[in-house]
């Protein structure tokens, strides 16, 4: 498994005494795997039965997204460079907790005796939760009990790369949010949302010196291509182009533009301006 960013960690739960959502999210795993005993092991269950794994994908999966949004939530209080950030929070990080929950085990390991490799997140909880859980039938229900705590120990068994596939897009659903949110985290004050900017460009009496006007139209193609660098990231990070204008403000508009006076949300509701605003930022590859 690839190394995170120097910068970038996954939030351990030992660490739940700085970040408290994790150890409430643990409080809730507990909670809803001894829901989830309940359902499959109700009290007229007959001992025969044995209980599918996925039973227990839920509460896990929600415990991973609350590991998930603690980790993303601790990198932004770093220095943001975003590329790295996304690179870590669109993949590294999605496999550092599948590997945390449900680890690939070797075949060494997979041989070795229970006790004599480190339990795996399922197993750990799991277990704990089979522990506290209250049924007249508990010991005659330990050894159905322990092949679900012990389900998603061979790799090559379905429910092992179900659990992976079912965790990971459930993650991958949070990361357009975090990219928004270190998007936003990376501007610098000048193009902070707070900054209150003019959304009119003023006119001048007169016009400047040739000179003036060719430093001007060189920053401003530098601006223009600052906006379009940014549309690019919003777009991939899967922003509606509505958001993407309220985002932009009063940033550079394109200077040949209709609507080059307006910010770009009031262009973007302006029903005469939308067509030539959306096909603009649809334009920027």
């Amino acid at each position: 498994m690839a190394e995170n960013p120097p910068k970038y960690r996954l939030v351990r739960p030992a660490a739940n005494e700085v970040y408290p959502p994790v150890a409430a999210a643990r409080l809730k795993l507990l909670k809803d795997l001894n829901h989830c005993w309940n359902e499959v092991f109700p009290l007229e269950v007959q001992v025969h039965l044995r209980p599918k794994p996925t039973s227990f994908f839920e509460p896990f999966q929600q415990y991973g997204i609350a590991l998930y949004d603690a980790s993303a939530e601790a990198a932004l209080a770093t220095p943001i460079h975003y590329g790295k950030y996304k690179a870590w929070i669109d993949h590294e990080l999605k496999q550092a907790i599948c590997e945390f929950l449900a680890p690939l085990r070797t075949r060494r390991l997979r041989g070795q005796h229970p006790k004599t490799q480190k339990p795996s997140q399922w197993q750990r909880w799991l277990a704990e939760s089979w522990k506290n859980f209250d049924h007249p039938l508990h010991a005659e229900l330990s050894a159905r009990a322990d092949e679900l705590i012990n389900a998603l120990e061979d790799p090559s068994d379905y429910y092992y790369s179900r659990f992976v596939e079912v965790l990971y897009k459930a993650l991958s659903r949070r990361t357009p949010f975090w990219l928004v949110r270190a998007f936003d985290a990376q501007r610098s004050p000048a193009e902070s949302p707070d900054k209150k900017v003019s959304p009119v460009t003023p006119v001048r009496d007169s016009e400047p010196s040739p000179v003036v006007r060719g430093r001007r139209l060189r920053a401003g193609g530098a601006e223009i291509e600052k906006v379009k660098h940014d549309i690019r990231e919003l777009k991939a990070a899967g922003v509606s182009q509505h958001e993407i204008c309220t985002r932009l403000k009063s940033r550079t508009r394109p200077p040949n533009a209709a609507w080059r006076n307006l910010t770009w949300l009031a262009a973007f509701r302006d029903p005469v301006h939308k067509p030539a605003v959306k096909c603009w930022i649809s334009g920027v590859k």
